[in-house]
């Protein structure tokens, strides 16, 4: 270890609340000499600059944490834990039509890896070529693209790489978190992990958000939002949207039902602007927008990025092929904004928790199953989640783990849609939930196809499913059944605007003197006028003025409406 380091660690004062970032692209000459370049050669780019399988990587790990951990604990500045890695990824594949970004090959120590992975999946090699369609005589023979053609996404070979991918990533990391809690028992980890590689489709990235979720202690992320789209290929969202909520909502939601109790610890906030979405005219409208979907979703705490620049606004050194324009640092009423947002949610800080705590009655299945083998599955499901998203009902997911790990109590009702392929796992679980009472609706297009693209042909010992003919009736049925379960929200919000379908998200929760407090975003690219209804409603204030209002008004985009129902 570096002795001037370590000196900086012990004299480093305590500090106010923060967290230990682990960065992972320094190697010291020392550790190359001693054990090749190989060790730095092979990467999950761009953040972290070793090979993971790599023998001497748990080495260096084990020795920087041992020396540096002890140091640490009982900090201030350690109390929100340590950040595992920055925007982990170890993207392994590659497309004949595009550049595929920071993808890499991997060793022989990585393919040794796969290779002992297969053997425990399949048992015999004659099972593992009946699967692929390959005659190779034991596993030691065995090979695979490197990186792998994404022509073969749905191929056998396909699947066993990206999920043995995954679990890798998932051994390194629980191998770190081992390393620090060895040192400090109280400690807390969690990792900036970027939630689009879950909500858009990627086809290859090394991250599995449900199990990385579960290992950690919090929910960390760098979600975004989009209030414009710089590429300019003319996003879909744009015709009936003020911003793309999609990342956001889905990706928290996802979250908060893998880990009901975590807090979601945001270390890297893209709600304002990221690299393709920034606009220095921004309606500052939109930063209360955003920031308060995202804490009655479930955020707890953010670090907001922006892109640096000097006092007199001109581009910081290292920074001039990235210092954009159109940050919050030039931005004083977006800031102001962000601010004021940040004090009324705190004012009200009980409710907004009660709504993150909200129980989710209505649960979408996940299938990574799916998910690995066709590129559009994740477009799919959000077609489900966004016709759920504006009907006041808190929404969730389930997969296999969920399941059966937690308690059905949780939810209601259970709904796939258009999810091909299923592991004899996957439809246990669902099995094990439909007899003890559990309700079921699919597709029928759905659960037709083993993980490798092979018909199910015997599906006899699975009984309860209820099929349906469309999303639409899905829904229908779905909302029936809360219905008769008395999970529909206590009032309604009736909504009528230009675009002809439902724009606004609503949260309703009671308030501890009485009440009902409902929270309302317009996230719409026109006005709305919305009408709250119920039978019991007899005055209505604004919450964040204090004010007598009527419970119709007129919402425009990015509007917040937080009242109170007497």
């Amino acid at each position: 270890m570096n002795s001037k380091i370590l000196q900086q660690i012990k004299s480093k004062p305590s500090g106010t609340a923060g967290f230990v970032f682990i960065n992972n692209t320094q190697l010291p000459d020392w550790a190359l000499q001693k054990y090749g370049p190989e060790l730095g050669k092979f990467q999950g780019k761009p953040f972290t600059l070793y090979d993971i399988d790599h023998p001497a990587a748990r080495k260096l790990m084990h020795l920087l944490l041992a020396q540096t951990v002890p140091l640490m604990k009982n900090k201030n500045y350690s109390q929100l834990g340590y950040m595992l890695s920055n925007e982990p990824r170890w993207i392994n594949y590659k497309d004949g039509n595009r550049k595929v970004w920071y993808s890499d090959s991997v060793s022989h120590y990585t393919l040794d890896k796969f290779r002992g992975w297969l053997a425990k999946k399949h048992g015999t090699i004659q099972v593992l070529n009946r699967v692929w369609g390959t005659q190779f005589e034991d596993f030691k023979e065995v090979s695979i693209d490197n990186p792998i053609d994404i022509a073969q996404q749905g191929q056998p070979q396909w699947y066993d790489w990206r999920i043995f991918n995954q679990e890798r990533v998932v051994d390194w990391f629980a191998f770190m978190k081992t390393e620090i809690k060895n040192k400090d028992p109280k400690a807390k980890v969690h990792l900036k992990i970027m939630p689009s590689f879950f909500t858009d489709n990627t086809p290859i990235s090394g991250i599995d958000l449900e199990a990385l979720t579960e290992m950690s202690d919090i929910s960390g992320n760098d979600v975004a939002a989009m209030y414009s789209d710089l590429r300019g290929k003319g996003s879909s969202w744009e015709k009936r949207y003020a911003f793309d909520w999609r990342e956001l909502f889905m990706s928290y939601d996802f979250m908060k039902s893998v880990s009901p109790d975590h807090i979601i610890f945001n270390t890297e906030s893209h709600l304002l602007s990221s690299a393709h979405s920034r606009d220095l005219y921004m309606n500052p409208a939109y930063a209360r927008a955003v920031f308060w979907a995202a804490h009655t979703l479930g955020l707890n705490a953010s670090q907001i990025w922006y892109w640096p620049r000097r006092e007199d606004g001109s581009i910081k050194k290292h920074y001039d092929s990235n210092g954009y324009a159109g940050s919050n640092n030039q931005q004083p009423a977006v800031t102001h904004e962000v601010q004021a947002t940040m004090m009324d949610l705190n004012t009200y800080s009980e409710i907004i928790t009660d709504m993150q705590q909200q129980r989710k009655p209505l649960r979408i299945f996940y299938y990574g199953t799916s998910a690995a083998q066709r590129s559009g599955y994740m477009d799919d499901l959000f077609d489900a989640y966004e016709s759920l998203n504006f009907e006041g009902i808190p929404l969730g997911f389930v997969t296999q783990n969920i399941l059966n790990g937690q308690k059905a109590e949780g939810w209601d009702v259970v709904l796939i849609y258009k999810m091909e392929r299923v592991t004899q796992l996957e439809l246990k679980a669902l099995q094990k939930y439909i007899e003890k009472g559990g309700v079921v609706l699919a597709d029928q297009e759905s659960l037709r196809y083993d993980e490798y693209g092979r018909k199910i042909q015997d599906l006899a010992w699975f009984s309860g499913l209820r099929r349906v003919n469309s999303l639409v009736r899905m829904k229908e049925i779905a909302m029936e059944l809360l219905k008769e379960k008395r999970q529909l929200p206590p009032v309604s919000v009736r909504e009528v605007n230009p675009l002809g379908v439902k724009t606004c998200t609503w949260k309703v929760v009671g308030m501890p003197g009485g009440g009902q407090a409902v929270s309302i975003i317009n996230l719409g690219k026109s006005a709305s006028t919305i009408t709250l209804e119920g039978s019991a409603i007899k005055s209505c204030t604004n919450l964040l003025n204090g004010k007598p209002m009527a419970v119709t008004q007129q919402l425009q985009p990015f509007q917040v409406l937080f009242v109170q129902l007497d």
